[in-house]
């Protein structure tokens, strides 16, 4: 098969115009059926550790929740220490959101003994 296909150019001579390496879907599908599970774009492994992750990030944000309503008086009074939007303290007080490392960090290095004692993952 060619590399390159022809086509005339203004002044009639043939020009040449790269081509795609693949020429279609089929070129790469036999390569990944060995290594991807075709209907979630990835493979078998990465998948229920992507599973192992989410759940731990659900029961991580259900004890932020708790700690932030255990030392604040309100979500605005914890988006005021935080430095965050009111919507992303209101999301933490309801336990449907993590927040980022910073906030854990602050938490830690601010509220010690508390966070340590609710953000710690019991073994």
């Amino acid at each position: 098969m060619s590399a390159a296909v022809s086509r005339s150019n203004k002044t009639g001579r043939a020009a040449s115009t790269p081509r795609s390496a693949l020429q279609s879907v089929s070129d790469v599908a036999s390569s990944q059926n060995a290594t991807c599970d075709r209907n979630s774009g990835m493979s078998p492994r990465k998948f229920s550790h992507r599973a192992k992750v989410l759940t731990y990030r659900q029961h991580f944000a259900a004890r932020w929740s708790d700690f932030v309503r255990s030392n604040f008086d309100s979500p605005e009074h914890a988006a005021m220490e935080f430095g965050v939007d009111g919507s992303t303290a209101k999301k933490w007080w309801a336990g449907s959101h993590a927040p980022s490392g910073f906030a854990v960090g602050y938490a830690y290095e601010h509220y010690g003994m508390q966070a340590a004692s609710t953000l710690k993952a019991s073994a």
